[in-house]
């Protein structure tokens, strides 16, 4: 699947990955991913050749479980993980390319973050905290409702979006995904507004829901909603049939349906604007994570694909490629032994073999 951190919707966002070459830890079947995620559709692209243009030493060990966001303006936001049991760390802040510095010091940790141009939203199992990105004072928090983590990977079970002064945070429900919206400009209590079996933060504030009914639902910023057809539903002995909202991008929402065996998937593209079934199916794997970015659509490639992935290294196979509407790869640009992808402003995190640090690469066409 498009990986199941929500990178940031709008922007990436409440992505959180256990960084090794080859593996992205998933998040079930939430929309990453998802943080991810992960539709930026109004965003100008550049359509020149891929590259490196620098790479920025993170202050963070190799193999940790990390959060991360990136914010409209490219900002990158970091911090160590913290799931049931809280644990004080520190929010990174990557302006540019500039050396990271201090955001915040939380001393509950983060599960997940988000950040828009005026906020950074920090989330943990039991509040979300939004500080100003002027001052780094703390502007507001609020209790969360309170979910099971009973027979759960006990990670990235919390995701948030944010867009203009309004948070959006998913969480599980039992068997389903809820998300509540939060407003950042009032104390007032999380409000629950979209509950389905798979969903995805779209572009500007919206949503992209599998239903309980498998309709396939946009829920727009304004709270307006459009209904698409149904998802399938027909699961066969080896795992696969099913589909799930999985991500946006391109002016499309990409739905997956895994094979149930090894890691081969397909995804099946919708208009974003109309949820109309449009073009050929995409053949992948079910680590492949996808962002919107000012280089247009964009894919995280692990291993095999169509289009071969330069080898520069024994350690790694690991390409961002460029997608288009029609699913078409092309543009292989190596990029190490990199395990997340961020848009608007294209980068990876990637483990640095040499220093056991990560480092955070910035992209551009």
């Amino acid at each position: 699947m498009l990986a199941k951190y929500v990178g940031v919707a709008a922007f990436v966002v409440g992505g959180s990955l256990l960084p090794a070459p080859l593996l992205v830890a998933q998040s079930g079947a939430r929309g990453s991913a998802h943080d991810a995620t992960r539709g930026t559709s109004s965003i100008p692209h550049t359509l020149g050749p891929l590259h490196i243009t620098s790479s920025i030493a993170l202050p963070i060990t190799a193999g940790t479980v990390i959060t991360f966001a990136e914010a409209p303006d490219g900002a990158v936001f970091l911090a160590r993980q913290s799931t049931t049991t809280p644990k004080p760390s520190v929010v990174w802040v990557v302006d540019g390319t500039s050396a990271p510095s201090v955001a915040e010091r939380l001393p509950r940790g983060a599960s997940a973050l988000a950040a828009d141009t005026k906020n950074l939203y920090v989330a943990d199992y039991k509040r979300l905290t939004v500080f100003s990105r002027h001052t780094g004072d703390e502007v507001r928090a609020w209790a969360l409702p309170n979910f099971s983590t009973a027979n759960t990977s006990d990670a990235d079970l919390v995701s948030i979006s944010a867009y203009k002064g309004i948070a959006l945070v998913m969480l599980p429900r039992g068997k389903f995904e809820a998300v509540y919206q939060v407003n950042g400009a009032t104390p007032a209590a999380p409000k629950l507004v979209a509950q389905g079996s798979s969903m995805v933060f779209g572009p500007e504030g919206s949503l992209f829901i599998e239903r309980r009914d498998r309709r396939l639902v946009e829920r727009t910023a304004r709270g307006s909603v459009i209904v698409g057809p149904k998802l399938r539903d027909a699961p066969t002995p080896l795992g696969g049939g099913v589909q799930f909202v999985d991500a946006v991008a391109a002016g499309l929402v990409w739905v997956s349906e895994p094979a149930g065996q090894g890691l081969d998937t397909s995804f099946a593209m919708y208009a974003e604007s109309s949820l109309k079934l449009v073009g050929s199916s995409h053949q992948g794997l079910v680590n492949e994570q996808i962002v919107d970015s000012s280089s247009g659509a964009l894919v995280l490639g692990f291993g095999d694909s169509p289009v071969k992935c330069p080898q520069t290294s024994s350690l790694s196979n690991v390409c961002v490629y460029r997608i288009s509407s029609a699913a078409v790869l092309s543009d292989p640009t190596p990029v190490g032994s990199a395990f997340a992808l961020l848009g608007p402003q294209p980068a990876v995190i990637t483990t640095n073999g040499t220093s056991n640090q990560l480092d955070l690469e910035r992209l551009a066409s």
